[in-house]
């Protein structure tokens, strides 16, 4: 471990570490000098002025590499010397092997570029536009595209369009479970739903759907609903098999008013695609006055599964649900050990 204790924007630097074989691979040191954003103009606070763990590599990945995304190394192979190579970003199933740092140049570095990546220590991560809070000291796991989430949880959180003025069922709320082959075998999560009807019509009827893969879990059935009627559905899931014809156990409830059905079912869902929840709503009847609205979807993985992979950060800002996909937060990472 070579101690390099120069500023930290050196991390970053080409020039630095330089370009001959002998210099890939070195593991270096260094000093994170850069003070908490929360109190700019302030020193270097105890979260923040951490050593840096890194690594110097050379980006094989065929195109740019941007700062704060979750890189993985190539396999097998042997370059002018002792280095690891960087094959592109990390995907949401997993964990990687580095960041690349805040100091690269932020169009990114550019493919047979020597830089480093961080392996352990303070870090900005770009986070994936989820709309999931993040509070200070919360798990952060892996999202697609080398980007980062709060483990284990996806949840919708404003209302969805009002669904009204209308006889064509359709899926008025949707959020994603996992991207394309992102589900493993013995995956667990459990999927919250809930809604309400802010005005009803006359004897019309209303019939929500819960879907999951395009594939209906449960159903209300037709209900004759009042102004206000809550809608609530609980379901646990377990996935028993992947791919295109992959298998997905649910159990749990779907209610509606005061009507409650039990659900208990095997789903076949294409896991090699993009696995959602939906809610989908159906009136009797056309009329503006029939409007119902979901409040709440979320989807929540087991710890330990799910498409997020092995928690690798815990996070040192907090990002607002309504943050903006992109946006880089702070977090102690260590692609070294287990987090736990």
């Amino acid at each position: 471990m070579v101690d390099q204790v120069q500023n930290i924007t050196k991390l970053g630097s080409v020039d630095f570490i330089g370009t001959s074989s002998r210099k890939m691979g070195l593991v270096g040191k260094y000093k994170d000098n850069q003070p908490d954003p929360s109190a700019p103009g302030a020193p270097p606070t105890t979260d923040y002025e951490q050593w840096i763990h890194a690594l110097t590599v050379v980006n094989r990945s065929g195109g740019l590499l941007l700062p704060g995304r979750r890189v993985i190394f190539e396999d097998g192979t042997t370059y002018a010397g002792p280095y690891r190579a960087i094959s592109g970003y990390a995907a949401a199933g997993q964990r990687g092997d580095g960041v690349v740092p805040w100091t690269c140049p932020s169009a990114g570095v550019g493919n047979g570029s020597v830089f480093n990546i961080i392996t352990k220590g303070p870090a900005k991560l770009v986070f994936d536009g989820v709309n999931v809070a993040i509070a200070k000291n919360d798990l952060i796991g892996g999202s697609a595209d080398g980007k980062a989430a709060k483990y284990g949880s996806t949840t919708q959180v404003a209302n969805s369009a009002t669904f009204t003025n209308t006889t064509d069922a359709a899926d008025v709320a949707t959020k994603q479970i996992a991207p394309a082959n992102g589900l493993k075998k013995y995956d667990r999560f459990r999927i919250v739903m809930a809604g309400t009807c802010p005005s009803t019509n006359s004897t019309d009827t209303l019939t929500l759907l819960a879907k999951i893969g395009g594939q209906t879990a449960g159903s209300t059935g037709a209900i004759d609903v009042a102004n206000n009627d809550p809608f609530v559905a609980v379901l646990d899931c377990v996935v028993w098999a992947t791919g295109a014809s992959g298998s997905i156990q649910v159990t749990g409830f779907v209610a509606l008013k005061t009507t409650t059905v039990p659900v208990s079912t095997t789903l076949t869902v294409d896991t090699t695609a993009a696995v959602s929840a939906a809610v989908n709503a159906d009136w009797s009847a056309i009329s503006t006055s029939d409007q119902f609205v979901v409040t709440a979807l979320s989807v929540d993985f087991q710890a330990g599964t799910g498409p997020f992979a092995l928690p690798f950060a815990r996070a040192l800002e907090v990002v607002a649900a309504d943050a903006a996909d992109d946006t880089q937060f702070k977090c102690m990472v260590d692609f070294e050990s287990p987090i736990a």
